[in-house]
């Protein structure tokens, strides 16, 4: 979507990050996560960690594209939702 709003929401600073509280089941899953990324990290060699990286940097790019078309596809959802709870 060009000037869309939504992306103004998803892509902007406006205060909606802060507002959002991981549970304790992310930060779990995020600090084992690292942990296990360190431990290999650190058994490769050169080339090989290399390619870790981009692999981990790929599926974190892959994850940041869902979650915003997951974002986006919400919104719309709420958005229909409120519209039809009003004019019915």
């Amino acid at each position: 979507m060009t000037n869309s709003v939504i992306d103004f929401i998803l892509n902007t600073d406006c205060g909606m990050v802060e507002k959002i509280h991981q549970s304790e089941e992310y930060k779990r899953l995020s600090d084992e996560g690292y942990e296990v990324f360190e431990k290999l990290q650190g058994s490769l060699g050169k080339e090989q960690i290399e390619m870790l990286e981009k692999f981990a940097n790929l599926i974190l790019s892959e994850e940041a594209e869902a979650t915003d078309s997951y974002f986006k596809e919400g919104f719309k959802l709420g958005v229909r939702l409120a519209t039809e709870c009003l004019y019915r």
